[in-house]
């Protein structure tokens, strides 16, 4: 049986009917002055539209994200609209997105971002300053919120969401599979927003979320709820006490070369600091997960040591970055490879026996990138 929507004015019931939106503009436009059509359980500000995404570091725009959008959480949030009609809604979009996030997260820095929100509310009746403070409360000034939003760039903590009139059954599935996989980091909304008119021009707007809890069971807690692991948290959860002392000795050794070891929602991650026009983000060199065998962010598992991208667009990045990742004179442990870099994938007891080679090779590497800032 049919659906109706009905609107009450009064005492008078009105039969609206759906009608497409005619230009992707006209839907992009509606987002922009009424973000709440996002969900309601999040804040949100506009940060720009059609914000440009460059594919290397201070190169010319290659892309156009629709809109930039960030929570109160600082949480980055890239939004490309599409038509139902498009048939670009069913997976091309996908890729964009993906290509968005990729290279957005890489390349945009902080005063980039602020400048643009700057710049989207030139001319406007409020001016920028006070947008943003009215957003934030009292609760924080507007240098530690764009640096909140630095600080989950780097870490590539954002949110995915695809906006259509009409979300096909194709783009809910991939939406369902990627919050399965990426959800630690990312998240990924579908947001389907119908419009209805009556004979009056009486406009109402329906929104639905799609994928807030979509994911795996035990997975689907949304990013503002998740908090980052301790490290004593960590070594908690380590299988044995020798797999936590070689651990402990990886981790001072980073730290005594001058790496910051930064908290994930499961595991930890070394990471050394390089000249932004080199590398934007931090240098990820080791990635540490506590349960044996068990697969997370981008199919690394236990703890793995190499490169996160096969090209950093720089000569002696790229050098020191393939270096360590051919790295590994003890020939055991599972080569990984392919658009996520390259390295090897080490079992905890791997680790024990060769802590030595990974100690002698994680001070190297950590400190031929720190030389990148001399």
């Amino acid at each position: 049986m049919a659906e109706q929507v009905f609107v009450m004015a009064g005492d008078t019931l009105e039969p609206v009917d759906e009608q497409p939106f005619e230009l992707e503009d006209d839907l992009q436009e509606l987002l922009a002055k009424h973000p709440r059509l996002l969900g309601n359980a999040r804040r949100w500000l506009l940060v720009t539209r059609e914000k440009g995404v460059a594919d290397a570091p201070d190169g010319a725009d290659r892309w156009s994200l629709d809109h930039l959008f960030v929570d109160e959480d600082a949480v980055p949030t890239l939004v490309e609209v599409k038509r139902g009609s498009n048939t670009q809604i069913r997976r091309e979009v996908v890729g964009q997105m993906l290509d968005y996030a990729a290279n957005g997260s890489r390349f945009w820095t902080q005063d980039e971002i602020r400048e643009a929100f700057e710049r989207e509310h030139e001319g406007s009746s409020e001016p920028a300053d006070a947008v943003l403070q009215k957003f934030l409360g009292e609760d924080s000034t507007s240098d530690e919120f764009w640096s909140k939003v630095a600080t989950n760039l780097d870490a590539r903590r954002m949110r995915l969401v695809f906006v259509a009139d009409a979300i096909p059954p194709e783009l809910v599935r991939i939406v369902e599979f990627l919050n399965a996989h990426m959800r630690e980091y990312i998240e990924v909304l579908a947001v389907e927003i119908k419009q209805f008119k009556g004979d009056n021009q009486t406009k109402t707007l329906v929104s639905r979320v799609i994928g807030e809890a979509a994911a795996l069971p035990g997975k689907n807690l949304p990013l503002r709820t998740r908090t980052r692991v301790t490290e004593d948290e960590f070594y908690s959860r380590l299988p044995s006490e020798p797999v936590r002392a070689a651990t402990k000795r990886l981790l001072n050794v980073a730290r005594e070369g001058g790496a910051k070891i930064v908290r994930g929602d499961q595991g930890l991650s070394i990471r050394v600091d390089v000249p932004k026009e080199i590398w934007n983000p931090l240098v990820t060199v080791a990635w540490f997960f506590p349960e044996p065998g068990r697969v997370y962010w981008a199919g690394l598992r236990d703890f793995s040591f190499g490169a996160a991208y096969p090209d950093y667009h720089h000569e002696e990045l790229n050098g020191i970055m393939s270096r360590w990742a051919d790295y590994f004179p003890f020939g055991e442990g599972v080569t990984f490879d392919g658009e996520n870099g390259g390295g090897r994938t080490l079992t905890h007891d791997q680790v024990v026996q060769h802590q030595d080679n990974l100690a002698s090779g994680l001070a190297s590497v950590i400190a031929e990138l720190r030389r990148l800032r001399e």
